[in-house]
């Protein structure tokens, strides 16, 4: 099977991941794991498709490894796959990777994200805008909006203190869909104190 795959015959590849999306347990999880590290990354990307096929959690680790793969379809791939286990299993490195990663890669993953289900998912959200990059903030604060995640309007004030003018800017913005008639007097000292500094 292994050999399929590897081969350059892309129907029989084909054929061959369609039946090994059939195998489970460890000795099929080690081939599917050293596949994802081959030197073409048209295997790569083909195996990375046929383990977010299976859906399996412990599938989980590899796929989220793909997502640092120096090939961008490789990386697309992996964005779909976790998104296709779902859940919390998807949430984090998703998140970590729209926080973190270049903008392609962090839209792409964004847009996935509207997708994803999970209990903890504005909280999560919410915990990794500290650690963002600037473009990642941005993405950050408009799911936050998107989902009207009013229980996270104390992180999005933080970010009304970034030195990153459109990173503030983002927040204003997310401010009026999860802030409430309540929080009007911290928005105005907020800015005040923002326009007395700057």
């Amino acid at each position: 099977l292994e050999n399929a795959v590897v081969g350059t015959d892309i129907p029989l590849r084909e054929a061959a991941l369609d039946q090994g999306a059939a195998l489970r347990g460890q000795e099929a999880a080690a081939v599917w794991a050293r596949l994802t590290l081959h030197a073409d990354p048209a295997i790569r990307m083909a195996v990375i498709q046929m383990l977010g096929n299976q859906r399996l959690p412990e599938s989980a680790r590899v796929i989220t490894a793909a997502l640092k793969d120096v090939d961008a379809d490789v990386r697309a791939a992996a964005v779909t796959a976790l998104a296709r286990l779902g859940g919390e299993t998807a949430l984090k490195p998703l998140v970590s990777l729209v926080a973190t990663a270049q903008p392609a890669d962090a839209e792409m993953a964004r847009e996935t994200l509207r997708w994803v289900a999970a209990p903890d998912f504005n909280a999560t959200v919410a915990a990794a805008l500290p650690g963002g990059t600037a473009s990642g903030k941005q993405f950050l604060l408009s799911l936050l909006a998107e989902r009207n995640a009013t229980a996270q309007r104390d992180a999005v004030f933080a970010e009304l203190q970034s030195p990153d003018a459109d990173v503030r800017k983002q927040a204003l913005n997310t401010l009026e869909t999860v802030a409430d008639g309540t929080d009007v007097a911290q928005v105005i000292d907020v800015m005040l104190k923002a326009k007395s500094t700057g």
